[in-house]
């Protein structure tokens, strides 16, 4: 895996299996229509895939500068770039059952990248995370 197909792997691990994300384009009107669609009882698909679609282009900004090969290096970087962008949801939250659930997200996205890192056979040390707490 490269750092490319990493980043899409982290950060879409919390968007259901189900649900897609359907875009056209009204070239007419100057705009892009999206459609989220799931066999989600709760209807949070189009959350998920929102996020995943931020936390993906904040992973590709911020890991730029780093080469393409997977290295310990990288991972610590995404662990601290994914857990920085969870504290600073948890810190604009102002409902309490909803930063259950990033800290949930988070814990998920970390295992997912700690399998890749397994699978890589890379090891590299973690940032203090009091997410996983």
């Amino acid at each position: 895996m490269k750092k490319s197909e990493i980043i899409e792997s982290v950060a879409y691990s919390d968007v259901p299996e189900s649900a897609q994300l359907k875009e056209h384009t009204v070239p007419e009107l100057g705009f892009t229509v999206s459609k989220f669609s799931a066999s989600d009882p709760a209807g949070s698909s189009g959350i998920h895939i929102i996020l995943a679609l931020i936390l993906h282009e904040h992973l590709t900004k911020n890991l730029a500068n780093l080469p393409e090969e997977p290295d310990a290096q990288m991972f610590r970087r995404l662990h601290e770039v994914i857990l920085e962008f969870h504290q600073q949801q948890i810190t604009a939250m102002t409902i309490p059952e909803l930063e259950v659930q990033v800290v949930e997200t988070h814990k998920k996205m970390i295992v997912r990248l700690q399998i890749i890192c397994r699978g890589l056979a890379i090891t590299y040390e973690q940032p203090e995370d009091p997410l996983l707490a």
